[in-house]
This record gives C-alpha cells, sequence and structure tokens, in this order.
C-alpha cells in the first residue's frame, strides 16, 4: 500500500491535480468588458470640445483631454474606471507643478455599461491654461481597481 502512495506516477498526477486547482482559484478573474478603443479630444474647462475626437492634438490649443472609450461588456453595472496618464519620459502628467496621481492613478470615473455595444465619455483631465499640453507622445493607461491593465492608448500631440 506504501509503495502505492510514493509511486512517482501517482504523485506527479496529484501535484499536477493540485497545481491545477491552486491555480483555478488564485487566478484573478477576467474584466467582465473589454474596451475595444479609445479616442481623444481636447476642450475647455466646460467641457466643450476645441478638437474633435480622433482628429489631431496641437499643443497650442490643448487645455483638457477627454477620452472616449468604446466597450463591449458581456453584464449591465456600473464600474470605476481608473486612469494613468504619463508624457513621453513615462512621467505622470503634471499639472500646476504638483502630481494629479492621488493613491496611485491620475484620476477615475465610473462608468454605467448595458450588455454589448457601449461608448463612454470620461471627464477630462488637464488645465485651464490654453496650450497646458506639451508637445510629444503621451499615454492613457486605463485599469480596474484589481490593477488590471484594460486598455493603453498612444497619442502624439503636435
Amino acid at each position: 500500500m506504501l509503495n502505492s502512495i510514493f509511486n512517482p506516477v501517482t504523485l506527479k498526477s496529484a501535484a499536477m491535480a493540485l497545481g491545477k486547482w491552486w491555480n483555478s482559484v488564485t487566478e484573478e478573474p477576467s474584466p467582465p468588458f473589454r474596451i475595444t478603443d479609445v479616442q481623444i479630444a481636447s476642450t475647455n474647462k466646460d467641457g466643450s470640445i476645441i478638437i474633435e475626437y480622433g482628429y489631431e492634438i496641437k499643443a497650442s490649443m490643448t487645455q483638457f483631454l477627454k477620452p472616449k472609450l468604446t466597450i463591449e461588456s458581456d453584464v449591465e453595472g456600473a464600474f470605476d474606471i481608473l486612469v494613468n496618464v504619463f508624457d513621453a519620459k513615462s512621467v505622470k502628467h503634471v499639472i500646476n507643478n504638483s502630481y494629479v496621481s492621488v493613491a496611485g492613478y491620475s484620476y477615475k470615473n465610473n462608468v454605467s455599461l448595458k450588455k454589448g455595444h457601449n461608448v463612454c465619455e470620461l471627464t477630462g483631465i488637464g488645465g485651464s491654461d490654453i496650450g497646458n499640453w506639451k508637445p510629444g507622445e503621451h499615454r492613457f493607461v486605463f485599469f480596474n481597481e484589481r490593477e488590471q491593465c484594460l486598455y493603453t492608448k498612444k497619442f502624439i500631440i503636435y
């Protein structure tokens, strides 16, 4: 009986089964929605669009940058989307000489999703001075509260 317990084949099978079970209980579940596209617009402090979504963004005309997300959802519900904003040097965006980030992200929005196709405009980030954003490559990184990256959008300000 003892020989059958310590049989290498039995031990290997048990280890594989235990590993499979451990992975199933410790793996992060996939988010119930997917961001499939992001477009960026430039707005003023009142939210009026200065540069339309998807058009070339000129630094001299920037105040706030406002992302519009296309989302495919498997469920209906409200979800927090956390946003980090980086400049070309992978440094978080700075406004008035201070980091916007509080608790690891630049800002967050709560979005209400229906099952299927959704388009959500998030709030903008920036400042009221015209020309607030400098030329160069920037990126928005969207993630959930479990810190799962949902989408990265690189864009250039000219």
